[in-house]
């Protein structure tokens, strides 16, 4: 019993434990299917999209070039926090594993540059796939939407119009 409430005081902020006790808090998800669902939960719920970035791959797989495996993350703002969701794929490009952690500071340049991806991910189920092309990652949905984001190019539609870049991502990904 005594177990159970000293597991509680730093949730309540009691027993020295700091205010920002509780934004150091990690996520972490093994199962596929669940990291799934929260990785598209987090980003159709996201107030701002700031940078999605392959930060590894590794083992090439067939002709295509692709990897066997990655690490794509996403900086994303959240209900006034800051949130890196990293997410790790695995034969070839379907996701596997996730982690959210409370980012210490936003570090993307071009700030809420990709919050569009917010908007058409909105009532997702299930972001199923992140294919990794050098620096650009091809997101994939559990309805058959595929979205191509490129660094580099977010914001680059003449009349920086969200639903343009909507649709140069998903054109984009068709001819991926």
């Amino acid at each position: 019993m005594f177990s159970f409430i000293f597991q509680l005081l730093p949730m309540l902020g009691v027993g020295g434990a700091s205010a920002d006790a509780s934004k150091a808090h990690v996520e972490v998800i093994s199962n596929p299917r669940l990291a799934q669902a929260r990785l598209a939960e987090a980003l159709g719920t996201a107030d701002a999209i700031d940078s999605v970035k392959a930060i590894s791959a590794t083992a090439p797989s067939g002709r295509d070039g692709r990897e066997a495996s990655a690490k794509v993350v996403f900086e994303v703002r959240a209900r006034g926090e800051v949130l890196r969701i990293t997410a790790a794929t695995r034969d070839g490009d379907l996701v596997a594993s996730l982690v959210v952690a409370h980012a210490p500071v936003a570090t993307a340049v071009s700030v809420g540059d990709l919050s569009w991806l917010a908007d058409e991910l909105r009532g997702a189920t299930a972001v199923t796939t992140l294919a990794v092309d050098a620096a650009d990652v091809t997101l994939g949905t559990h309805d058959g939407r595929r979205y191509r984001i490129m660094p580099g190019r977010a914001g680059g539609s003449r009349d920086h119009n969200p639903a343009h870049e909507a649709v140069e991502a998903r054109w984009a990904a068709a001819w991926n």
